[in-house]
Order: structure tokens, then C-alpha cells, then sequence
């Protein structure tokens, strides 16, 4: 099944489904929590009802072929992209075009730009480093003198692609590093929700301090301790790999679309696995010296259920 070739033979933009069936008042399509199958939601007489779209279709009659049926497939691939689907939402800009459906902020951004330019110029000074610190990307942005290092890193740069040895050479490479700034700013958003999972890391720390005489607290702290150390390194080792590609900054440039590409399927993989994050990590933004025992307790259980959940490991522990 191709997302891309449904798409065009439904000829739609957006959820805009025939059959009544998805016309019920508070209906919508949201994967499972642990198995990730999309389901859709309808409400009963009673409870809501969560129904897998195989079931979906046979209940209702809706043809596979149908508009109707070509929707239901590219609900399957929208919601690695989206946690929920109701009738005339937007398709992901994921599917349509391979854009993000979510935005980032103008610090982003400007750490994005700063991490091109600095990458240009450090290649053309023959020195191609990552800075990871953004006080120093900052820094360096506000630098007068950065904009004339940064023509003459352009000029180089046009050189060596091959490009014509005048302004429009450079504004062909400027075009590009815009283009390779614009995807990066998005896995710069994507790394600030990260620095908040290390936090989390940081806190249990902390609270293992505090409650080291509260054997209920401080078990369950141990543990999250042990669950998440794991997670926080290969999503880590992540944010390495994506710098050590675009490091080779004139490289990624002249293969740009072999960049991009490269960096949409970080972006995707990491924020459809952050989207499950959200309310966990909203739930640590308590004070950590003058929140309540019993606060800390619910925190802390909660955290412990979800990593035991969505990052079990094969120790058992008792409880």
C-alpha cells in the first residue's frame, strides 16, 4: 500500500469521508497505546466503542476500493504523525509533501542557522566542528563580523559545488542552506523536548536524595532510574548522529535531497515517539524542593507505569 498513490486517487487533502458511520458526534481514529493499531472511536449507548478498521470496514460495507476504503488507509499511515483523526481534519503534511504537520519556534530556527553558518564557515576555515552550546551559536550570530565570513564561505562553497564563480553561484548555495536550516530547525525543537526527558533524569536524581527513607518512593525511583538511562542514550545518540552527517556541511549541501530526506525520517521517527511524552513530562514541572510527599508519590508512580509500559526491559522486580 502506497500512502503517496492513495492520496491521489482520492484526490483530497483532508478526512472527508461519505459513509454516516463517521459522521457520529464525537467519533475519531486513535492508535492503541501499546500495539499502535489505529481504531476508531464511536460513541455507544454506553461506553465508547473502539473499533480496529478491519472490523470497520466488514461491519459497515465500506469497499476497499472505495473513497471511503483509500481514506482508511491513509488514516493507518497519518497516525504515526498525529495521535487523533476526526472527520474533515487536515491529512498530514507528512504524507502530502514530506513537511512537518507541526511547527517550531523562532529560537529554533535561529539556532538552526547559526549551527549552517557556523558548520560553512568553520568548512571553509578548514576546520569543520559542531557546536552544540547555543550560548555560543548565539554568540557567534551576533559577531559582525560573521556576515562577511559568511559570503566568503558562501563563494567557497559555490566553488567547490561546481556552481559559477559570480553572486549567482553564492545565492544558489544561500538557497541551499536555507532549505538544509529550515529541515534543522526542526530537529532543533524536537532536541528541546528532549533536554526535558534529561531533566526528568536530572530530578529522579535529586528526589533519590530526598526520599532515600521512603521505601515506596524511593524503589520506584530506582526503577525509573533504570528505565530510562537506556532510553535517554539511544534518543541521544540520535541528536549525535543527525549533527554528524550535516557536519560535512558542503557534502550535505550537494546532496541535499539525500539530506533531507535523512533528516524528515529523524524528525518523524523522534516525534512520533515524543508524542506519547507529553503528558508525563508536563506532569514534571513541579517544584522539586516545596512540591507535597504525596504529589511527588503520584508523579513518580505514574512515570514508573508509563517507562514499565513503553520501555520495559527484561528485569523483573517486585513490587
Amino acid at each position: 500500500m502506497n500512502a503517496e498513490s492513495d492520496l491521489m486517487v482520492t484526490d483530497s487533502t483532508r478526512f472527508c469521508f461519505e459513509h454516516r458511520v463517521f459522521s457520529v458526534e464525537g467519533s475519531y481514529f486513535e492508535a492503541d497505546d501499546i500495539s499502535d493499531t489505529p481504531l476508531f472511536h464511536l460513541p455507544m449507548s454506553g461506553p465508547m466503542a473502539a473499533i480496529d478498521l478491519a472490523t470497520l470496514r466488514n461491519e459497515f460495507a465500506i469497499v476497499e476500493d472505495s473513497k471511503d476504503g483509500r481514506l482508511l488507509d491513509v488514516v493507518n499511515n497519518s497516525l504515526r504523525y498525529v495521535k487523533k483523526i476526526r472527520v474533515n481534519d487536515d491529512i498530514p503534511k507528512e504524507l502530502l509533501d514530506g513537511s512537518a504537520s507541526w511547527s517550531v519556534e523562532d529560537c529554533h530556527r535561529r539556532w538552526a542557522d547559526g549551527q549552517v553558518t557556523m558548520r560553512l564557515i568553520g568548512w571553509s576555515s578548514g576546520s569543520e566542528t559542531i557546536i552544540s552550546d547555543r550560548s555560543e551559536i548565539e554568540q557567534a550570530i551576533d559577531d559582525p563580523a560573521l556576515k562577511t565570513q559568511f559570503d566568503d564561505a558562501l563563494a567557497a562553497a559555490a566553488k567547490a559545488m561546481g556552481f559559477p564563480a559570480d553572486g549567482d553561484g553564492s545565492k544558489q548555495v544561500s538557497e541551499k542552506v536555507h532549505r538544509l536550516s529550515h529541515e534543522l530547525s526542526f530537529i532543533e525543537g524536537l532536541r528541546d523536548f528532549f533536554g526535558r526527558i534529561a531533566t526528568v533524569r536530572r530530578s529522579v536524581n535529586y528526589l533519590q536524595g530526598r526520599f532515600n527513607r521512603v521505601a515506596t518512593i524511593r524503589d520506584d525511583l530506582e526503577r525509573i532510574g533504570v528505565l530510562l538511562s537506556p532510553v535517554i542514550k539511544r534518543l541521544d545518540l540520535k541528536f549525535d548522529m543527525i549533527d554528524a552527517e550535516t557536519c560535512e556541511i558542503v557534502a550535505a549541501l550537494t546532496d541535499l535531497d539525500r539530506s533531507v530526506k535523512d533528516i524528515r525520517t529523524t524528525r518523524d521517527d523522534l516525534h512520533h515517539e515524543f508524542m506519547r511524552w507529553g503528558e508525563i513530562i508536563d506532569q514534571w514541572s513541579f517544584d522539586l524542593l516545596k512540591t507535597p510527599d504525596e504529589t511527588v508519590e503520584q508523579v513518580v508512580r505514574d512515570s514508573y507505569c508509563f517507562l514499565a509500559r513503553y520501555y520495559p526491559q527484561a528485569v523483573v522486580w517486585g513490587r
